[in-house]
């Protein structure tokens, strides 16, 4: 026998708690995990400049590092294809992303790849040079040296074949 009293199946305390049938539901977003939003909200860094360099800024960098929404961030601009700084990645890194797996991991990895490439690529091309320093240019270029001062010598040699080619048609055509 059971001694509970028996109870209305709500109470006053719980009417307030009901559904509203009124209210709108956005399925999508009581899936998503919750957060106070992205970190670069309300910042005034500039996120799409006129020119985009290889490397992410330092400042924006640190900002992406710690943004709560970083991986749908990622996500939404590679499958979006937008310009500018988005999740700590440059455009060229999210369209190599877009052919394989779309990680914050492999997005920092393309990141340090582009910091190695930017600050290492002087001194490895002076070091795989074929000859010394003071010796570049267009003879050694085409001997298959491309560090920089062969290449600037193979570019002028360029410039005074097409100057040369551009007289010798104006004088035969006079």
């Amino acid at each position: 026998m059971n001694t509970f009293p028996r109870q209305a199946p709500y109470d006053e305390d719980t009417e307030t708690l009901q559904v509203d049938p009124a209210a709108s539901f956005d399925a999508a977003a009581s899936f998503l995990p919750i957060h106070t939003g992205p970190a670069c909200a309300g910042t005034s860094l500039d996120w799409v400049p006129d020119i985009e360099h290889p490397v992410v800024p330092a400042a924006l960098q640190r900002i992406c590092r710690g943004c709560p929404v970083r991986p749908a961030c990622l996500t939404a601009a590679v499958s979006n294809e937008v310009d500018g700084y988005w999740a700590g990645t440059t455009r060229d890194d999210r369209h190599q992303l877009a052919s394989g797996l779309v990680t914050v991991a492999a997005a920092e990895w393309l990141q340090l790849l582009a910091v190695a490439r930017v600050t290492l690529a002087p001194a490895c091309e002076q070091a795989t040079a074929l000859h010394p320093a003071e010796t570049a240019g267009y003879s050694w270029y085409r001997r298959g040296c491309r560090c920089p001062g062969c290449r600037a010598g193979n570019a002028a040699r360029g410039r005074q074949d097409k100057a040369r080619a551009r007289a010798k048609r104006q004088a035969v055509a006079a």
